[in-house]
């Protein structure tokens, strides 16, 4: 297997482990949503889960991102 070769799969890997921990922070938040549903949700709650939720963001806009470059080549 070529360098360059190798290189795509350790990076296409890193990808899929970046996702994989946005489908996580996704899963905890929607959980934490069924958990205060019916109730007032409380401001630490409220809090992390906005702190996830923006984290998730930055990295979905990454991964974007090398989508975009990969398929402008």
């Amino acid at each position: 297997m070529s360098l360059t070769k190798r290189l795509i799969v350790v990076q296409e890997s890193a990808q899929k482990q970046k996702l994989e921990r946005v489908r996580a922070s996704l899963r905890n938040v929607a959980c934490n949503v069924q958990f205060t549903e019916g109730r007032l949700l409380d401001f630490e709650t409220a809090e992390e889960m906005q702190r996830t939720l923006h984290a998730s963001l930055r990295l979905l806009e990454e991964l974007n991102d090398t989508v975009m470059e990969r398929s402008a080549r």
